[in-house]
């Protein structure tokens, strides 16, 4: 007898959205309650089917520090991905759809959702000027907010209120539109409505669950010269029923009417729940160019000097900072061909040998001058093994070269962690891997004694994925 899978689940499918830079991904997963939370054999069952399409990246100009993109591209593309995972035979048993998005990217709309500006995405540095008016005023009065840099959203805002070329509208309302607004504004028509963790970079204040007044008379303040009414979105927490699917869309891809969609988060977080980190406690390390920390927390941290702020998470407070340091230091001296031999090298060498021996110096590898997190020096200089290989340097000076970076990486990453805790976070209890590094055993034999904690290997390295864990 064949099963229908269809019968096995009866509209308790998750359709998880990663709304990425150069694509979207979707994955269609079990809301299986008895495997949500449980252990990673069991969880990583939960996929059911999931598929990706391609979209056109953004226009991007270094000179100007232009990041920008039509918005409807990425409408186009979730056709596109919608089409394709239409095939699955789970796609008529989805019952909850929920996105995550990049962080920071934003537009103007109109009271109906309809885009006035292009979207200003994530990594848009244009907006140097008025980030300097928000750190003023910020400083001014005494707060420590997430709205700080020329590529936090509130910059962005005011530049978009300041230097765009508005489309007419019938009123002077315009609504402030994040990325994952206007996915989630095509799914169900709502308009108005954002989730925190998107809107902490806006200047939303997570503790007073509230806008604050220096934001409110800020943007009132830029769009007085043209006359408009800005309108901040309402915020509700991620993974809150926001509403049912349009009728239009699920009839036009063959979805019940009844999908439930839900307020998603941004793309940083749904990766950090997609590894599996649950408790406080739990750590996750991005071993990439550089080195990212993000740690579950009793207790939120929000601190300028170190560029640490908190997105709140469920009933716990995810708190995070990145270093200048990472892989893109061991790539200016060698490429990834010469890691793996050096490696190989060091394992056959050192393999007598304690990892405790090596765990002596403190390197600090970072490209260039200055760090932010975990210590925070604007001036700080690199710290690296001596001497530096040369091309006629033998295969042992080169490897004791690589052990000492690799160690210097390890020990930022131990303070990473550490500044955290003295800073009132959960201790270390567990730490969940990505990124490139993992991929070089050694460095993880390396961390494992620099941290002494268990290290877990993520649940899915897909953001797709991790979302629909904010479905409970």
């Amino acid at each position: 007898m064949v099963l229908n899978p269809h019968n096995l689940f009866s509209k308790e499918l998750i359709l998880g959205l990663d709304i990425g830079t150069s694509g979207i991904r979707g994955s269609i997963v079990s809301l299986d309650r008895s495997v949500m939370g449980a252990s990673s054999e069991k969880h990583s069952h939960c996929e059911l089917f999931s598929a990706q399409v391609g979209m056109p990246m953004p226009d991007r100009n270094c000179a100007s520090r232009r990041s920008a993109q039509n918005p409807l591209v990425w409408i186009e593309a979730l056709k596109r991905l919608f089409a394709k995972l239409s095939e699955s035979p789970y796609w008529q048993d989805i019952g909850h759809i929920v996105a995550d998005a990049t962080s920071s990217t934003v537009m103007l709309c109109d009271g109906d959702g309809n885009p006035l500006t292009e979207a200003l995405m994530y990594d848009d540095q244009q907006a140097q000027n008025e980030a300097k008016l928000v750190a003023e005023r910020a400083r001014k009065i005494g707060v420590e907010t997430g709205a700080l840099g020329a590529s936090s959203t509130l910059a962005k805002v005011m530049f978009l209120l300041q230097k765009s070329e508005l489309a007419k509208t019938d009123n002077s309302e315009v609504s402030i539109c994040h990325q994952i607004d206007f996915i989630n504004h095509y799914l169900t028509g709502s308009v108005g409505l954002t989730d925190e963790n998107n809107a902490l970079k806006l200047g939303y204040d997570l503790l007073a669950e509230a806008w604050p007044d220096w934001v409110v008379r800020l943007l009132e303040q830029t769009a007085h010269s043209k006359q408009l009414n800005v309108l901040l979105p309402k915020v509700n927490r991620p993974g809150e029923f926001l509403q049912e699917i349009d009728h239009e869309v699920a009839q036009r891809f063959g979805l019940s009417r009844q999908v439930r969609v839900y307020l998603g988060t941004t793309d940083s977080i749904a990766g950090f729940l997609a590894s599996g980190a649950s408790s406080p406690g739990d750590g996750v390390t991005s071993l990439g160019s550089t080195i990212a920390l993000k740690l579950l927390s009793e207790k939120p941290i929000f601190n300028a000097e170190f560029g640490i702020y908190s997105h709140r998470l469920g009933n716990s407070w995810l708190v995070g900072g990145a270093s200048n340091a990472g892989g893109a230091v061991l790539l200016s001296y060698f490429s990834l061909d010469e890691i793996k031999d050096l490696v190989a090298y060091l394992e056959d060498h050192h393999a007598a040998k304690r990892l405790e021996e090596f765990y002596t110096d403190r390197f600090y590898p970072i490209l260039h001058p200055g760090e932010r997190f975990p210590i925070s020096d604007t001036r700080m200089q690199p710290r690296l093994p001596s001497p530096e290989p040369k091309e006629n340097s033998s295969t042992e000076e080169k490897a004791a070269f690589l052990l000492g970076l690799l160690q210097g990486l390890c020990h930022v990453e131990e303070l990473g962690y550490n500044r955290l805790q003295q800073m009132g976070a959960s201790r270390l209890q567990r730490v969940f891997s990505v990124g490139g590094g993992t991929q070089n055993a050694f460095w993880q034999a390396l961390r494992a004694v620099y941290l002494p904690v268990e290290h877990k290997k993520p649940l899915s390295l897909d953001a797709s994925f991790g979302v629909t864990r904010l479905i409970k």
